[in-house]
């Protein structure tokens, strides 16, 4: 698709998310930003007519040219429900590519659809990454982001819930040592003052 619409052209929106891994399923037609009038009239093809991507908004997975995961989720803002949009969200922190900072950024520099729901979705996250175990990873726009260390989409959705409720906020995924000092264990999410561990583990482990 990209080269069938010429140079210039990425993959996005909901393509996009398949390709960056925040979505599972393949769109039946792939969704790309296009330079003028290219890719209007191809079978297969989706031209979205929206402002192209610049800097890092856009990069490459797999040598594809598509946009960015924060450029991909605001675009998600127009196409998806709530549910659904927050689930990419989630996604997007657990692959540790979730810039809410930037997000906010496109947000603000252009009108989007769906960004009121957008910005209500962010806001456990603006402040993640300060007072909890974090991890730095490279984007695919080889920025490095830094976001909570989560493994899973149950943690990240327990984690928003957390930063959006007045409860401190946790260590994630932290290696404490047991009584005998023999060895250490890794917990889920970790507030040591209280001396409190809670674990998310779902049906994959528990239904044994």
């Amino acid at each position: 698709a990209v080269l069938a619409c010429g140079e210039g052209t990425v993959v996005s929106h909901l393509t996009a998310a398949h390709l960056l891994g925040l979505r599972d399923r393949l769109p039946a037609v792939i969704d790309v930003i296009a330079p003028k009038q290219s890719g209007r009239a191809i079978d297969g093809i989706r031209r979205h007519f929206v402002s192209p991507p610049s800097g890092h908004e856009r990069g490459q997975c797999m040598a594809i040219p598509c946009t960015s995961p924060a450029r991909t989720i605001v675009d998600l803002a127009g196409t998806l429900g709530e549910r659904s949009l927050r689930h990419v969200v989630e996604r997007a922190a657990v692959l540790g590519v979730l810039e809410a900072q930037e997000i906010e950024r496109q947000l603000a520099t252009r009108r989007r659809r769906g960004a009121p729901v957008l910005r209500a979705i962010l806001q456990p996250w603006r402040t993640a990454g300060s007072g909890e175990s974090t991890t730095n990873r490279a984007s695919t726009t080889g920025r490095t982001t830094i976001t909570p260390y989560l493994r899973s989409e149950l943690e990240a959705r327990l984690f928003a819930l957390i930063k959006s409720s007045d409860l401190p906020t946790p260590a994630c995924n932290e290696s404490i040592a047991l009584v005998d000092g023999a060895a250490s264990i890794e917990v889920d999410f970790l507030w040591p003052q209280q001396r409190v561990v809670v674990e998310t583990d779902g049906k994959a482990v528990h239904d044994n």
